[in-house]
Formats: structure tokens, sequence, C-alpha cells
């Protein structure tokens, strides 16, 4: 890879030789595409359960980015310590009752995507809960969009 007339440029891990090291001790390649991050952020929303309507909550998130780029996200209740990855399901005791919330992301533009926060069965008892939640969406150099 050095000394093939490519210009290039290469950084490796502590202790290893840039000019020799495996790939996966490189920390920067340029030949490559890397992830480079576009958007992030985060907030808290609120999903609440009154009589017998169940609650969803959508968070849109416009990115203007013209196609569907890769995100990531985590969710936990509000005050706790433990991030769960999105999509997934988290158990709250509600009243001596374990609720089950579940978050996932919809895409339903090439500009946009959202987290959508649910409980699915009416019988549980009332509730209003709070959840954070953070993302991270990357921009693909390759798909021309750093010009958006």
């Amino acid at each position: 890879m050095v000394g093939d007339n490519v210009p290039k440029i290469l950084a490796a891990r502590d202790d290893y030789d840039v000019r020799t090291a495996e790939v996966r001790y490189l920390t920067i390649d340029s030949t490559k595409n890397q992830l480079k991050e576009f958007l992030s952020g985060g907030g808290t929303v609120t999903v609440s359960k009154i009589g017998d309507n169940t609650d969803k909550e959508i968070v849109e998130i416009a990115h203007n980015i013209g196609y569907q780029p890769l995100f990531h996200g985590w969710f936990r209740k509000a005050g706790e310590n433990e991030w769960h990855k999105i999509p997934d399901v988290v158990v709250v005791n509600v009243e001596g009752t374990d609720v089950s919330f579940g978050c996932g992301i919809s895409r339903p533009t090439l500009n946009m995507i959202q987290i959508c926060f649910y409980t699915a069965d009416p019988f549980y008892p009332d509730y209003s809960e709070q959840f954070e939640y953070k993302y991270i969406i990357y921009i693909d150099p390759y798909k021309n969009a750093w010009s958006s």
C-alpha cells in the first residue's frame, strides 16, 4: 500500500508502523470510505396512556440529505443508566404491572428519519413515562451529499 505511487493519507494505532500495519490497525485510510457524522442530537419524549387510549410518540428528524443514511440511535427511561440501542423494548414497572415500551425507527422519505416510541396493550394501567433518546446520522461522501 505504501510506496505504490498513489497519494493517500494513512495513520496507524500507537505501536504500529503505518507502512507495515494490517488494515485493522489503521485508524485513517483515505483509500476507504469511512463513517462521517452529519447530524447528531437527542431529547426527551413523554409516552402516556389515559383510559383505553395507548400513546405513540414520533420524533421527526429532518436531515435533507436526499437518501436514506446510516442511523444509530439509543434510548432509555429517563433517570436510568442503561442505554438501549434502537430498535429495542424496555420493561417499566407501572403500579406493580410490567409495561413494555418499544422504540424503533421509520424512514418515511429520503429526507427524514422518525424515532417511534409506543406501547401495544390498552389494558395496562394509566401511565406517563419519560424517555431520553440520542442519535447519530452518518453521511456518505460518495453520494455527493457534501453540497447539501
